[in-house]
């Protein structure tokens, strides 16, 4: 637990402990299997941040010149703007501030807890389309280049290649729906016009026949290929 991102309850199997129990004493002091223990073993006590660590922390030591910032949800109705360092490739010291809540306003108060000889070194910032982030980078980091994120680039591509495809579906879809009912209309003709029932190779076609539409050359109809 102190070297790896791991939880208190991943002992639970193997060492047949109750992982709450030894995450409380692990965190806070306390019992743990019957003994007392002196004092907690995280430093969770005399942890200078521990008074503000669930509104925000920060480690300015971990600032870099290209950063990273956008939101998550780590549960249900808690958001946090997240502040990381490139350089570090998500790895120990990526982490540089996590501040409760995306308004800009309250997390720009936050950030420039950070010396501003600090921030304006920052050369570069990653983030998404939020206006909120946008407005968060502007007013810490002044200096920086904004650089959009490209997996939102992506997802925006992808939406839009998404909605050519529909499109052509919807298309295709109509013209296979004509294309039945003109082939169901000249059996009826064939029919009640008492002409025999050939197709144009001399085939007979009887009064139930099923309506196939036309094959491509990898012997998929085009509907199909769009679905």
């Amino acid at each position: 637990m102190e070297t790896l991102p791991i939880t208190a309850r991943s002992f639970e199997k193997d060492y047949h402990i109750n992982g709450d129990n030894f995450g409380r004493s692990y965190k806070e002091g306390g019992r743990l299997n019957g003994f007392k223990r002196t004092g907690p073993i995280s430093g969770f006590k005399t942890w200078e941040d521990a008074d503000h660590a669930e509104d925000w922390v920060i480690i300015p030591k971990n600032m870099g010149t290209h950063l990273s910032i956008d939101e998550t949800c780590l549960s249900t109705g808690e958001v946090y703007t997240i502040l990381s360092n490139k350089e570090a490739h998500g790895r120990k010291g990526c982490l540089v501030a996590i501040v409760k809540g995306t308004k800009a306003k309250e997390v720009t108060s936050i950030l420039k807890k950070i010396p501003e000889p600090v921030r304006l070194l920052v050369e570069e910032v990653t983030l998404d389309f939020s206006d909120s982030m946008h407005q968060i980078v502007s007013a810490c980091f002044p200096k920086a280049m904004i650089t959009l994120d490209r997996f939102h680039h992506q997802q925006f591509c992808l939406e839009a290649l998404q909605e050519l495809r529909i499109g052509h579906r919807r298309e295709v879809m109509t013209e296979v729906a004509n294309a039945r009912d003109d082939f169901r209309a000249m059996i009826k003709d064939l029919i009640n016009s008492g002409k025999p029932r050939v197709d144009a190779e001399g085939n007979p076609i009887r009064s139930n026949a099923a309506y196939h539409p036309e094959r491509l050359k990898n012997r998929y109809s085009l509907s199909c290929i769009l679905i």
